[in-house]
């Protein structure tokens, strides 16, 4: 038998025109969203931070369909993956508060999953078989 749990709203979009999202992560520092969602009649998606506080921040607009999203394990960056085609993906590392991204210089057919470890970031890609991989050597914030 398991326990049933309680549920409670963390986040809802409200009054901003958001239709989905498309994937989200949790700043384990400090308990902030971030979340990839598009907007009706949108091409690409829009990242948007939701503060512990109830800030709100549209933090960048991609021109590319948004994958997945993680923190660095300060909350100081995020990665994001873009995909424009089924084999043309883009991994994006934004500073949380301000500055254009930075793509990143991976050349991988598509970025599916995203996850900070101690090594470095853990993605999965494939198109068509599925990998998981591990990419380290890049400054994603304090561990």
């Amino acid at each position: 038998h398991l326990p049933r749990g309680a549920t409670e709203r963390a986040y809802r979009a409200e009054g901003f025109g958001i239709e989905i999202s498309n994937g989200f992560d949790l700043a384990r520092a400090d308990g902030a969203l971030a979340i990839l969602a598009t907007r009706p009649n949108m091409t690409g998606c829009v990242l948007r931070i939701a503060e512990a506080s109830g800030a709100i921040i549209d933090r960048h607009v991609f021109k590319d369909e948004c994958v997945a999203t993680a923190w660095s394990h300060d909350g100081s960056t995020l990665i994001v993956s873009t995909i424009a085609t089924p084999v043309d993906s883009s991994l994006w590392r934004l500073d949380r508060a301000a500055g254009a991204p930075t793509r990143l210089p991976i050349d991988q057919p598509a970025f599916h999953d995203l996850a900070h470890s101690p090594a470095g970031l853990l993605y999965t890609t494939g198109n068509p078989r599925f990998a998981m991989m591990m990419l380290t050597g890049i400054a994603s914030g304090r561990r």
